[in-house]
């Protein structure tokens, strides 16, 4: 999953925001399928699905995106 991400990263600061979606979007449905629904992987891939909605000015989504992680967080970290 951590290339896969690193993908969407590298996608997200050639600006090709779509792709870099994709990859994220990939990421996030591996951990769901394979860990807790409260680990901090799946968190992380919440936040950096939110980081790149809020970089296109999608700042509704891009909150969502950021509060499920938050919610995570602070469930599992506290």
């Amino acid at each position: 999953a951590t290339t896969i991400q690193n993908i969407g990263k590298t996608l997200q600061a050639l600006q090709q925001y779509d792709a870099a979606m994709l990859e994220f979007q990939t990421v996030h449905t591996m951990v769901k399928k394979s860990l807790p629904p409260d680990h901090p992987e799946i968190a992380k891939s919440f936040s950096n699905m939110g980081l790149l909605l809020s970089q296109q000015g999608q700042h509704k989504q891009a909150l969502k995106m950021h509060q499920s992680a938050a919610q995570i967080n602070t469930k599992t970290l506290g």
